[in-house]
């Protein structure tokens, strides 16, 4: 079935309305970005990492930026981590390519 042949107006439609996922995704996004999000991913398995996986890959993203070949106890100081830490995670990707924009 052509997804168009579903459409029909959904004014006046509240979160409440909705079932599991989507009245919780409603209440967070709006009803209009639902729709999109239902569109796109309908029928797929799709898995959300932690927020806190995500703050940490930003986090080590932002300290790679900031490494100057030698300011360990810096970053570490500023993001709160052992210094072994921030050299185990410099270690493990000061020599990779950026690949976000592949």
């Amino acid at each position: 079935m052509d997804r168009t042949e579903m459409e029909f107006d959904l004014e006046g439609i509240e979160a409440g309305e909705l079932s599991w996922p989507y009245k919780e995704l409603c209440e967070l996004v709006g009803l209009d970005d639902t729709i999109a999000i239902a569109r796109w991913f309908g029928g797929l398995s799709v898995y959300f990492p932690k927020y806190e996986t995500v703050l940490r890959q930003l986090r080590d993203k932002k300290m790679l930026q900031e490494f100057d070949g030698k300011n360990f106890r810096e970053l570490a100081m500023k993001y709160g981590l052992s210094e072994s830490m921030v050299r185990n995670i410099i270690g493990k990707n000061v020599d990779k390519p950026d690949k976000s924009n592949i």
